[in-house]
This record gives C-alpha cells, sequence and structure tokens, in this order.
C-alpha cells in the first residue's frame, strides 16, 4: 500500500539522521528520480550552516509525529 506520495523537492529520510533513529518508512520511486543523499556528519553540518534548512527539517519532523529540540 502507498501511505504517502512525495513531492517534487520534498525531504525523505530525515527521521532516521536526527537522533540516530531506525527509519520509519521505506521509499519507492515510481518514476526516474534525483537523489541527493548525505551521511550523518554532513546532515547535521547542513544544519548548522542553513538554519532555513533546518527550521524546515523541524517542521517536517513536527508533523510527522517527532518532537525535536529547537
Amino acid at each position: 500500500p502507498v501511505f504517502a506520495t512525495a513531492a517534487d523537492r520534498e525531504i525523505i529520510g530525515e527521521i532516521a539522521l536526527l537522533g540516530a533513529r531506525m527509519r520509519s518508512a521505506t521509499a519507492r520511486s515510481a518514476s526516474y528520480t534525483q537523489l541527493f543523499t548525505l551521511d550523518e556528519k554532513d546532515f547535521d553540518r547542513a544544519l548548522e550552516r542553513y538554519p532555513e534548512f533546518a527550521a524546515e527539517v523541524r517542521r517536517l519532523a513536527a508533523e510527522r509525529g517527532f518532537d525535536l529540540p529547537a
């Protein structure tokens, strides 16, 4: 079953990188997809360097039911 469909430029997989949790979902592409991957160290660095990105990740996590420290 399909539980959600990701929109263009949507972030997926961030929950596993936040707080070193196990992944909470599996993603599959229905068509050609370009992906950008970050390991945990680079993800943390991006959160520190880009406050708007960090705010969006916190918003998405909250929307998905995960509370994160500010």
